[in-house]
């Protein structure tokens, strides 16, 4: 029940873990299963750190996700920090300000949750950043997003989200 997103291409099943279409480096798809409100979150466990080359190792969970938009909590800067990012149609936006403290390890649990216009990244249960954007879309669904072939995702989950995840 995952559907392709922006910009195109299916995410692999390899030895249990998520990873990129070895052919395409973006990958990003949603969970097309049930309804899921305005408010929700993804979250992901991350298996093996993505190389990086060039400083494209954006990779994280999702929300909000349809076939023209997504929202991610991604590893930035040859995973050197954290952020949140909105993909519009072509057009990237930041959500926040970048943490810039470190990104992904192996096994780290990265969480974004969309509560209204507000977005919060959490790294293993930590809030690393976060933003508030009016504009992004109220509708979507969680999902992954993965553009580096070495990076592996494990464990998703996603749903509504009825109040942050530090709260419960």
């Amino acid at each position: 029940n995952w559907t392709a997103s922006l910009p195109v291409s299916d995410l692999l099943i390899a030895s249990n873990v998520v990873k990129a279409n070895s052919s395409v480096d973006n990958n990003i798809q949603f969970w097309n299963n049930g309804t899921f409100s305005v408010n929700q979150y993804g979250q992901v466990k991350i298996s093996t750190t993505p190389n990086g080359a060039g400083g494209s190792a954006w990779m994280g969970p999702s929300v909000r996700t349809t076939a023209t938009d997504a929202i991610w909590l991604q590893c930035t800067n040859n995973n050197g920090g954290l952020e949140i990012a909105w993909y519009n149609g072509g057009a990237f936006t930041a959500i926040g300000a970048a943490y810039s403290g470190g990104g992904w390890s192996t096994n780290d649990v990265g969480v974004i949750e969309a509560l209204g216009g507000g977005f919060f990244g959490y790294q293993n249960g930590t809030l690393r950043v976060s933003g508030y954007n009016a504009s992004t879309p109220t509708t979507g669904r969680p999902g992954i997003v993965i553009t580096d072939t070495t990076g592996r995702i494990d464990d998703f989950e996603g749903g509504d989200c009825l109040s942050h995840i530090a709260d419960t």
